[in-house]
């Protein structure tokens, strides 16, 4: 018996409380044991919630499968719940971009979207049928394959995820803890099966479930008694239709001839009238005989009928789906129904997404595995989401005002929304992610000071960004004014000669500056490389530092020095370099150069051979030239080309020191490093240490690829370094992963040419 403190029992109690005290402080120990329960109604097994014993167990199961099988709004709304569902997008989430993680990822795909005995379209629709039934139930069952995709040698999957029939469930066993042990199934027919299912192999998926009804609630419920109703009213107007659609005849028969042969002939005539094709009576004079019209209107009986469907569609927060048929409805209203509507299932999927991480994904990982930390997640996206206009207008504006920048998970993603093609490097075209600015020689005017400028930066990828920029700067100067001057020239050559010598002279025509150029560049290149050597030398211990910190060589403009005063600053800074460097500063400037003229060359031969026939004057020509030369100048090529080499400086600079014989011996391991990768390869890459001795490492050295800016960090014999990777220096994944970074290689140094025993003193 529960005892209420009355106020006699305050008073009683004064002595053990102090109002005037303030506070009391309350001891409180946990509570860690139930003491109530959740009040759900079980008897033996069976499940007593639902207060119509005629919707309890199998037999509401019986008549819930009856209604949305027979009525047309049911199976519509039905529809209209579970179509977004299956129509929506379903992936697996990594727990992060470790190759570890992805590896888990991708096993999470294969094992419930690609490796089942029933396609995951199929397993979907079974799952959803807790929305007509209120639950779904599977029994997990497990088989053995080949796992070497993911690096093992057998992988644990599930063979099938085994639908079990919601009107063959009977009972739902509980133990002594009131913990689901097993559900027993009663199937009957060629297939029967009376059976004691271990909950332990069991997915159980419930709709809005409330503490042990593990049954939940249908969603069909709340349509049962509108459903009953409305099925009455269809069979009284379908009686009425068939009673009252004809006229009922009525015989005025003559006094005294009721019982003659004539009454006996006019019966007859009637009867044939209701049952037959007659569409006309005779009759002798004296009979009378009216058709009488009955006043049945079915109208009003389908009025009650509509009111019962609009109650079992209002049941599924559909109403957007009666907009028009009653002849009016907005479209802008029907928008915000359905939008509200698509919100409220998407609570469906999240139950899915919520059943499947917490129990199949876990068990299969951990199976696989081990238990983790976390888990890769299955989820559900695009419900209410249009891949249309409206979606590409919003990523529009939101990558516009920069709410969002854009990276290669959005890419994935829109790409995923809009069924597009997955990302890949074949045929790829060269990007870059800087916006040009107009060619003119004002823009270098305030660089002059600060070109090749000497600065201390924390790693490499910051010297590569720094010098990068001042590359740049360079290329597009001289081949902006080597560039216009030949298509001043080539614009003389069209004034100065008749039509049928315009393309014979023009091949004539050559560059000039090109001296110039190539002299600024390796000057620019043995900048670099001393700094990249300053820096390497920085990470090494006191006792490796025995090459003097060179100080920078003055490059202050390119046009402000004479070509001496060039040549002199050129053998200057070579001075500071192993030969090694050296070599390779002036095979990276006289392959630059080449590859940026030729670029330059054809596109002005091209521009120029296709223009000359349409060209009215010399002055139209040389300016269309100019703006060909532009879009050169500012083009990717440019870009990526400075990149490419000002990395490629910095990187064979910085494994010459590496592999030099004095140093080579004090180095333990080298990591491969890049703080903001932008590939799939150097992401994967990245952080990974590997023995400078460990074979075939030199492929993966970098630069890898355009835009590579990764490079190697040395750890030497003493310090504390990181633990090697047990598979050196090179991409992990699944095969198909492998193949696509492999892809992505687009050229790298080679050992060989680094340690050939040459000392870089």
């Amino acid at each position: 018996m529960v005892k209420f403190m009355g106020i006699l029992d305050i008073f009683r109690r004064k002595n053990e409380i102090n109002f005037n005290e303030g506070p009391q402080r309350v001891k409180v120990s946990p509570h860690v044991e139930e003491v109530g329960s959740s009040g759900t109604e079980l008897i033996s097994g069976i499940l007593s919630e639902e207060y119509l014993s005629t919707l309890q167990g199998t037999q509401g199961a019986d008549i819930f499968d009856k209604m949305r099988r027979s009525d047309a709004k049911l199976k519509m709304a039905l529809m209209a719940v579970t179509n977004p569902i299956k129509g929506a997008k379903w992936s697996v989430d990594a727990v992060s971009d470790n190759t570890e993680d992805q590896v888990k990822a991708d096993f999470i795909d294969h094992v419930f979207f690609n490796d089942h005995d029933k396609s995951w379209r199929g397993l979907l629709h079974e799952i959803l049928t807790l929305v007509p039934f209120g639950y779904s139930l599977f029994e997990r069952v497990h088989k053995i394959e080949s796992g070497v995709r993911w690096g093992k040698e057998r992988v644990i999957c599930y063979k099938t995820f085994a639908f079990r029939s919601q009107r063959t469930i009977e009972n739902w066993n509980l133990d002594d803890d009131g913990i689901l042990e097993s559900v027993s199934q009663y199937a009957f027919g060629d297939n029967q099966k009376v059976v004691d299912i271990p909950a332990q192999f069991l997915t159980l998926f419930s709709l809005d479930r409330e503490g042990e009804n593990f049954e939940g609630v249908s969603m069909l419920r709340p349509c049962y008694g509108a459903w009953m109703r409305k099925n009455v009213y269809l069979k009284l107007n379908a009686i009425g239709l068939e009673k009252f659609a004809v006229p009922t005849p009525i015989l005025t028969v003559p006094e005294g001839l009721e019982a003659g042969d004539q009454y006996a002939q006019a019966v007859n005539v009637l009867k044939k009238y209701l049952t037959h094709e007659q569409n006309f009576i005779t009759k002798p004079e004296g009979w009378e005989l009216d058709l009488n019209t009955n006043p049945y209107d079915p109208s009003k009986v389908q009025s009650a009928i509509d009111a019962e469907n609009a109650e079992m569609i209002n049941a599924f927060m559909a109403n957007f789906l009666l907009l028009g048929q009653s002849g009016s409805g907005s479209y802008a209203l029907s928008e915000d129904l359905s939008d509200f509507f698509l919100s409220g299932i998407e609570h469906i999927s999240e139950l899915i997404c919520e059943v499947l991480n917490d129990g199949p994904v876990k068990e299969i990982i951990d199976l696989n595995f081990g238990p983790q930390k976390e888990y890769p997640k299955i989820k559900c996206s695009g419900i209410r989401d249009k891949a249309g206009k409206e979606l590409s207008e919003v990523i529009k504006m939101m990558t516009e005002s920069k709410v969002i920048i854009p990276d290669a998970r959005l890419e994935e993603y829109v790409r995923m929304r809009y069924d597009l093609p997955e990302a890949s490097t074949d045929g790829q075209r060269i990007t870059d992610d800087s916006t040009p600015q107009p060619v003119a020689e004002a823009q270098f005017s305030e660089k002059k000071k600060s070109v090749f400028s000497r600065e201390k930066f924390s790693n490499p990828k910051k010297l590569i960004d720094h010098y990068d920029d001042d590359l740049k700067a360079l290329l597009q100067f001289h081949l902006d004014a080597i560039g216009k001057d030949k298509a001043t020239k080539l614009s003389k050559v069209f004034k100065n000669n008749p039509p049928g010598k315009h393309i014979s002279e023009a091949k004539k025509v050559e560059f000039s500056g090109v001296g110039s150029f190539k002299l600024d560049l390796k000057l620019g290149l043995a900048i670099v490389a001393i700094e990249a050597l300053n820096q390497v030398q920085n990470e090494a211990p006191p006792e490796l530092r025995k090459y003097k910190f060179a100080e920078p060589v003055e490059f202050f403009g390119f046009h402000e020095d004479t070509e001496k005063e060039k040549r002199k600053k050129l053998e200057k800074a070579f001075g500071k370099l192993p030969p090694k460097v050296r070599e390779n500063v002036i095979n990276q400037a006289d392959l630059l150069s080449e590859a940026q003229l030729n670029d330059l060359s054809k596109t002005l031969s091209f521009h120029y051979t296709n223009s000359v026939a349409t060209m009215r004057n010399h002055r139209e020509l040389e300016q269309e030239l100019f703006d060909v030369v532009d879009s050169v100048v500012i083009g990717p090529a440019v870009y990526v080309g400075a990149t490419n080499i000002v990395s490629s400086v910095i990187n064979a600079t910085r494994n010459s020191f590496f592999f030099a014989p004095d140093v080579y011996e004090s180095i333990e391991v080298l990591t491969f490093e890049n703080p903001n990768p932008k590939t799939d390869i150097c992401t994967n890459l990245k952080g990974k240490t590997f023995y400078p001795d460990q074979p075939g490492a030199s492929r993966y050295l970098p630069p890898l690829h355009h835009n590579c800016k990764s490079y190697l960090v040395p750890g030497f014999v003493g310090q504390k370094n990181p633990k090697p990777n047990p598979g050196g220096l090179r991409p992990t994944g699944t095969e198909k992963q492998i193949e696509t970074m492999e892809k992505q290689i687009k050229f790298g140094e080679d050992l060989t040419k680094i340690t050939d025993g040459e000392n870089i003193g």
